[in-house]
């Protein structure tokens, strides 16, 4: 069954969100929420990912609840950027959560917490809050918003890094797949390249060696590359060389050597019809 997961990227249009060091919250929840949705298209199969907004649009809180609830999601998680000049990542579902919306938060939290350590960035006091926030509050599935960062702080430093801003937008699709049992997308096993064995043509096998100078002292080849391909026509000739000496061996005798060669052409004839 494919599962329904709505992103709200928060403020948008006429609501900038936090504004401080160069950098507005409407433009960053965007691009994190582009970048998780990407993600979990390309990471996970049986689901369909839509965002509330996906240009700098302005929307109600209520109506970001209605677009979810409209759309039976199964999942909502509203993006946002912290701001008060403190630091660190947290997370709020609604003050009466469900408890699958307390599991939803849990998962997401673990991916997004240990994500943000990579960068030094820890969790924002406690990271498992609860508000009486009109996203989670109005929306009828299990829902959490989270607030990645301060952008009036130090951690504006992060919200401008673009990796920082892909690897907590791959974590929270983590953790959502996670509560929602994602299945992961099977990726194609690369093919083992054929190893290619160099050999030396103009030296003869240990194994071979004895019947190579049996055969080259008796004529059969000329004693040159002894472990190169043979062609037809190489083969043609050696098998010649094979048919005159058998008729010799038989007869000294050049004009029974013609009879003897004449009834071989019969024979070869016979095998062939």
């Amino acid at each position: 069954m494919v599962k329904k997961i709505k992103i709200d990227p928060g403020h948008g249009g006429k609501d900038p969100g936090g504004i401080a060091n160069g950098l507005q919250e409407k433009n960053i929840v965007l691009d994190i929420s582009k970048e998780m949705k990407r993600y979990l298209d390309e990471d996970y199969t049986d689901h369909k990912t839509t965002l509330t907004r996906f240009t700098d649009v302005f929307i109600e809180l209520s109506e970001r609840a209605n677009i979810a609830n409209r759309t039976n999601a199964d999942v909502f998680i509203s993006i946002h950027v912290n701001a008060g000049e403190g630091t660190g990542y947290e997370s709020y579902i609604y003050t009466k959560a469900s408890a699958n919306s307390v599991k939803l938060q849990t998962l997401v939290n673990a991916e997004a917490l240990e994500t943000a350590k990579k960068y030094g960035l820890r969790a924002h006091g406690d990271d498992k809050k609860r508000g009486n926030l009109a996203v989670v509050r109005e929306t009828a599935m299990p829902g959490i918003l989270t607030e990645i960062a301060f952008i009036d702080s130090e951690d504006a430093e992060l919200l401008k890094n673009k990796d920082f801003i892909k690897d907590m937008a791959a974590a929270y699709a983590r953790g959502v797949a996670k509560y929602l049992d994602l299945p992961v997308k099977k990726m194609p096993v690369p093919m083992e390249e054929s190893k290619v064995v160099e050999r030396d043509i103009n030296k003869v096998s240990d194994w071979a060696k004895s019947s190579w100078d049996e055969a080259t002292s008796n004529g059969y080849f000329d004693g040159s590359r002894p472990r190169a391909s043979i062609t037809r026509e190489e083969s043609a000739i050696v098998v010649n060389r094979l048919r005159r000496n058998f008729l010799k061996l038989i007869t000294e005798n050049s004009d029974d050597i013609k009879v003897l060669e004449a009834r071989l052409h019969e024979i070869e004839k016979e095998n062939q019809e």
